[in-house]
């Protein structure tokens, strides 16, 4: 077991990147980090730093896409991109605040869109380059 330092609180949220050897992390201090294991101590990066203020978000999902961009829901609805880490650019799209809880990548068409889940049963189809939603789908219990 290794111990991984560096968020202010709870972690939320784990995906693995590539072969594994790299692990992203999202907490309730509104961080992304990027581990690189198996060593505790090896070198991590800060994708996401605090805005400085309170209006920093938990993170509650994270997914790692396969070019390499990093996704991840805020507390309040948003959906942020990193696109390929270590040249730290930030996407956001505001939506509405449905508190996303699962993010993955779908290759059932012609290019890989995004699917994202949240706790009211909503499904929706994302644009993985601008984060807007393709279709929307509401379940059943």
């Amino acid at each position: 077991m290794i111990l991984l330092e560096g968020h202010h609180s709870a972690v939320r949220a784990l995906a693995y990147r590539g072969d594994s050897r790299e692990l992203v992390s999202g907490g309730e201090d509104g961080l992304i980090f990027l581990w690189t294991l198996p060593k505790a101590n090896g070198p991590r990066t800060l994708l996401r730093p605090t805005a400085g203020g309170t209006d920093q978000q938990s993170v509650e999902a994270i997914h790692v896409g396969s070019d390499d961009s990093v996704y991840a829901s805020e507390a309040s609805g948003t959906l942020i991109r990193i696109s390929r880490p270590g040249l730290v650019h930030i996407d956001r799209h505001d939506s509405s605040p449905i508190n996303v809880r699962c993010i993955v990548e779908f290759h059932g068409g012609v290019k890989p869109t995004l699917l994202t889940s949240a706790w009211n049963n909503l499904l929706q189809h994302r644009d993985p380059a601008r984060l807007d939603v393709i279709e929307e789908t509401r379940t059943l219990h």
